[in-house]
């Protein structure tokens, strides 16, 4: 049993659990072709290299389904559409990354003696 604290500041609404191996959520991240994140600096590549999920180990990710973008390599989630409309008109090509997932916490679980594959979701309502 793993005690799972909502933080305070998340809208009420639907939100998504997931809990899953390393390979399943390394999956779920991939983004497609024609965006490759690009480190843009050691600093960076050091930052995307430690968030490498690990094959022996589960992690649980509270996540939602709405707008928001990765911009010089960080995420920013739940943007409002204003916002998306000004970050979508930026010149340089590939300066930003559209998603439609915005994760509100992600633990990794203790590592154990027992070897699990794949995820299972389950959809939960928060409310006021």
């Amino acid at each position: 049993m793993y005690p799972l604290t909502v933080p305070s500041n998340i809208t009420p609404g639907p939100l998504h659990l997931l809990v899953a191996d390393g390979t399943t959520l390394m999956s779920m991240d991939e983004q497609p072709q024609d965006s490759i994140l690009v480190p843009r600096n050691l600093t960076h590549l050091i930052r995307l290299i430690n968030n490498l999920r690990k094959n022996d180990h589960l992690y649980i990710r509270l996540f939602r389904r709405e707008p928001g973008a990765v911009v010089k390599g960080e995420g920013l989630p739940g943007l409002p559409p204003s916002i998306m409309s000004i970050l979508g008109s930026e010149r340089k090509v590939g300066a930003v990354i559209p998603m439609g997932i915005s994760s509100f916490l992600e633990y990794e679980l203790p590592r154990t003696s027992l070897v699990a594959t794949g995820g299972k979701m389950l959809t939960i309502k928060i409310k006021p």
